[in-house]
């Protein structure tokens, strides 16, 4: 699924595209389309708790990378490790930001 989200906080909307992993010899059937992603030079954060304070992971991971003096590519990748409900403090949450490889 793909749709351009507009996020309080976020600069400009952006388009998210929704996806689940499967096995490498699954077909695209119907409207579903099977995309598979290359890896990508990122720097990565993981999150443990509710969706109400996922934000404030974020501003770490966009600190970091401006500490760091990275450029970022735009893109952005999560994964949910576990999820036990949207304000569950035990949910597991790898965050990740693209950045431009050096010269």
């Amino acid at each position: 699924m793909m749709r351009t989200v507009e996020t309080p906080g976020i600069r400009e909307p952006f388009l998210l595209e929704l996806g689940f992993r499967v096995p490498p010899e699954t077909s695209p059937t119907g409207d579903v389309q099977v995309k598979r992603l290359a890896p990508f030079p990122c720097m990565p954060l993981l999150y443990s708790g509710g969706g109400q304070h996922v934000e404030g992971a974020y501003t770490r991971l966009i600190n970091a990378i401006e500490q760091a003096g990275l450029k970022p590519t735009g893109e952005g990748r999560e994964e949910y490790f576990y999820f036990d409900g949207p304000e569950s403090p035990d949910n597991i949450t790898y965050i990740a930001f693209g950045i431009q490889e050096p010269l």
